[in-house]
């Protein structure tokens, strides 16, 4: 099985996830981050994994536009979709991907979730951190990433 892994990150937490996901896929695995490359080629690929950071409520634009851009590539493969963010409630993640991901989409694909997140101070920009901070209550850095989530994910896109 040959899997593509397309994602976009702002602060690394994404890419974090999405190594950790690699790390459990059987046979060849490609990531690719939107952000570095511009043409993606997804014939050679029986299964693509989409995904990225929330913020604000709102998916990362690049993924949000490739959903769309390349929907119809994208019902033609074995898929994964999945967002990185603080929420850890099902309702709510439900209700962010169902936001920010095209109903079909969703529909066709076989593992959707979200892979949590972190909130890491230090790679931010002076007013981020500041406003995160204060959203947060917190001056430590938050790591919530659902790893149970990842593994789940990765056992649905084997079956």
């Amino acid at each position: 099985m040959k899997t593509l892994i397309i994602y976009a990150t702002q602060h690394g937490t994404t890419r974090t996830c999405v190594e950790m996901l690699s790390s459990q896929l059987a046979g060849e695995v490609m990531m690719l981050d939107l952000k570095e490359q511009k043409t993606i080629d997804m014939d050679p690929y029986d299964t693509v994994v989409l995904g990225g950071a929330i913020h604000a409520g709102r998916l990362d634009g690049k993924i949000r536009s490739f959903s769309l851009e390349h929907k119809d590539q994208l019902l033609k493969k074995r898929l994964g979709l999945f967002i990185c963010g603080m929420e850890d409630k099902e309702e709510e993640i439900n209700k962010q991907l169902s936001l920010n991901y095209p109903e079909d989409l969703l529909s066709h694909a076989v593992a959707r979730t979200s892979f949590g997140g972190q909130l890491l101070f230090s790679r931010m920009t002076p007013i981020t951190r500041w406003f995160m901070q204060k959203m947060s209550k917190s001056k430590e850095d938050i790591k919530k990433i659902r790893t149970n989530a990842i593994n789940e994910f990765a056992q649905a896109l084997a079956h």
